[in-house]
């Protein structure tokens, strides 16, 4: 899944950004993920893994049928905002929510709304369905909940599953893993939330003509950046892009051709082979990797499944895998078979709720209960807009994520009562693991002790699991109180994105030099490193 967010992603903003047909992108793309991996290796996915302040412009603060070029504040973007939920709904469904504020002709506020003409498809404006005041500045949104509980449940799979990151994490010493992952979650926060407040907010207000289907595959950001700063702005997104696209997509190939090396080639085919055996086998299989990558997002550009569908479908196909592996890193009390139950049984009955829930949309993808009184709505059909709807993916996430963990407890369970089962013992993983050559190791030896290990996995539960509660549940819950932002409270919010969206560049740009200051200083004079010690720790 995640390589289909990358596939999607990548063309779909380099498309109208570079003027790049979708299928010449979607080639071009792996070509440079197949090259930076072979060249690179591992290391290459380290490597590549960085509004308010444009002037504004006076008419865009008023009645306008032109596309506005610029902000300048917080407090300016709020009031195009809060000017363009007052504007007629651009679909007949959609009313204003009870004791919503209508203007009227004489109405004092910003701009003579009789003036406007918009084009239902292209702009966006008028009250927002299912949110409160229908406001875009607001948490209090129905669809929003549901995408938070799809992006969790999604995210949380990619974690678990995703092999690139297991392989990061063995490349990494202890000594920066377990802190290391936690800042850097922290840092890639403020990624889609500055994106978010900034980017996506911008394009609203600025009048962007973007189709809904355009913004779900993630194009606010670029057309948002090249209205305000130009053709600048655009090759600084692609810039972005470029980095973020093959620091994933490396890793990506890396996993998948691991996988194939050790899993597939030394256990079943050549369990005798060299170190240069298994590299040639990967990069084989990197190139052939690549290939079918091209083509699978060729595949989906044809059956129309953009960004936002791949995204949203990872928490129902990946979920249910979560709770089963997580409880095999964490208690030695999770069987093989309940793992394996619990994951399996959770997808299937994921899916099956996810094409339940589907079933019961109109065809055409808009909410039964939106829809204007009289209205036909043909249910009983899965088609790509049934199937992407908000609703029917948050199903068969809450399914995949909730489900597994009772199957694979229920699974366990059984074994231990009937004896077929013991607690597994940590130590088989010192003994099991075959290294295919013995190199020297550069990880001091205390830092693979039990008496450092232990604190670390203290360290990481108490920490890891705070952040967690904290940004998924008490600062949204904080905040729900602002009911719609004033103006005071999204530029108070706007100021909180744009510090931490500097402090997390500092950390990025800073952090890793001075933490390896001494590598580098080694490598400038030319001087040998001498093994770290506890005491230098």
């Amino acid at each position: 899944m995640v390589t289909g967010r990358v596939i999607q992603g990548g063309p779909a903003v380099v498309n109208p950004a570079l003027a790049i047909h979708m299928v010449a992108a979607n080639c071009l793309i792996p070509v440079g993920v197949i090259l930076y991996t072979w060249l690179g290796g591992l290391k290459a996915t380290f490597l590549a893994s960085y509004v308010y302040a444009v002037p504004g412009d006076i008419e865009c603060t008023s009645a306008t049928e032109k596309q506005c070029n610029a902000l300048g504040s917080a407090a300016l973007l709020w009031e195009r905002l809060r000017f363009l939920n007052y504007l007629p709904a651009k679909t007949a469904g959609m009313t204003f929510p009870d004791g919503a504020y209508v203007p009227t002709a004489d109405d004092p506020g910003p701009g003579n709304f009789e003036k406007l003409t918009y084009t239902e498809k292209d702009y966006h404006h008028g009250p927002v369905n299912g949110n409160r005041g229908g406001s875009y500045l607001t948490m209090l949104s129905e669809d929003g909940l549901s995408f938070g509980v799809v992006n969790i449940v999604g995210n949380f799979g990619t974690v678990f599953v995703d092999q690139s990151y297991w392989q990061s994490a063995i490349a990494a010493r202890p000594s920066s893993a377990h802190r290391g992952y936690l800042l850097g979650g922290l840092v890639w926060f403020t990624i889609p939330m500055s994106l978010a407040t900034a980017l996506g907010l911008s394009s609203l207000a600025l009048n962007v003509k973007m189709p809904a289907d355009e913004a779900a595959d993630g194009l606010a950001p670029p057309a948002a950046a090249i209205v305000l700063l130009g053709q600048g702005g655009g090759i600084m997104i692609i810039i972005m892009l470029f980095m973020a696209i093959t620091s994933t997509g490396s890793a990506e190939c890396i996993a998948v051709a691991s996988l194939f090396a050790y899993d597939i080639y030394r256990k079943y085919i050549n369990p005798e082979c060299t170190g240069a055996q298994l590299l040639k086998v990967s990069r084989l299989v990197v190139v052939g990797y690549g290939i079918v990558c091209g083509l699978f997002g060729y595949f989906l550009y044809g059956v129309g499944v953009g960004l936002g569908w791949v995204y949203n479908f990872m928490g129902t196909m990946i979920g249910s895998a979560v709770i089963p592996v997580s409880c095999c890193l964490c208690t030695r009390y999770m069987t093989k078979n309940g793992a394996i139950a619990g994951a399996w049984g959770g997808m299937i009955l994921a899916l099956v709720s996810w094409m339940s829930v589907a079933a019961s949309r109109c065809t055409n993808g808009d909410d039964p209960d939106d829809l204007a009184e009289g209205v036909d709505c043909d249910t009983g059909k899965l088609n790509v807009d049934t199937l992407g709807n908000i609703n029917a993916q948050t199903a068969g996430s809450v399914v995949a994520l909730c489900v597994s963990g009772i199957i694979a407890f229920l699974v366990a369970s059984i074994e231990y009562k009937m004896g077929t089962e013991q607690p597994f013992e940590w130590e088989k993983m010192r003994e099991g693991i075959k290294r295919v050559e013995q190199e020297a190791d550069d990880v001091p030896e205390y830092e693979m002790t039990s008496e450092y290990l232990d604190p670390a996995a203290k360290y990481v539960f108490k920490y890891g699991v705070g952040y967690s509660v904290f940004l998924i549940f008490v600062w949204p819950l904080a905040v729900i109180a602002w009911g719609v932002f004033d103006k005071a409270n999204y530029t108070l919010w706007a100021s909180v994105a744009f510090c931490w969206g500097y402090i997390a560049s500092g950390f990025i740009v800073v952090l890793p030099i001075y933490e390896s200051w001494g590598s580098i200083s080694n490598v400038l004079t030319c001087k040998k490193a001498t093994p770290a010690t506890k005491e230098q720790a």
